[in-house]
C-alpha cells in the first residue's frame, strides 16, 4: 500500500482539517475509489469463505472478518474512528 494514501486515510479518519486543505484532491480521489475497493474486499472475503467450505483454501474466513470490513466501510464513509461515538 502506498504510504501517502495510508497517511491520508488516517488523517481523514482522525478529522485533521489542516491536512485536508493541502491534499483535498488526493483525498477526494481516495474517497471516490474506496466504496468500490471495499466492495471488492468483501466479495473476495466471501469467495475465500466459500473456497474454505469446499476445501479448496486452507485459510478459514469467519463472519468476524466480513463484519470488520463492513464496519470499516461505515467508518470510512462517515470519517469516524473505530472508537468514535456512533451518534457523531
Amino acid at each position: 500500500m502506498d504510504m501517502k494514501a495510508l497517511c491520508l486515510i488516517l488523517a481523514y479518519l482522525m478529522r485533521l482539517n489542516e491536512i485536508d486543505e493541502f491534499f483535498s484532491s488526493d483525498i477526494e480521489i481516495i474517497l471516490a475509489k474506496a466504496p468500490f475497493l471495499i466492495t471488492l474486499m468483501i466479495e473476495m472475503t466471501m469467495q475465500l469463505a466459500m473456497d474454505f467450505k469446499m476445501k479448496r483454501c486452507p485459510k478459514r474466513i469467519t463472519a468476524k472478518n466480513v463484519i470488520t470490513l463492513i464496519e470499516f466501510s461505515q467508518n470510512m464513509m462517515q470519517a469516524m474512528w473505530k472508537d468514535d461515538d456512533a451518534f457523531l
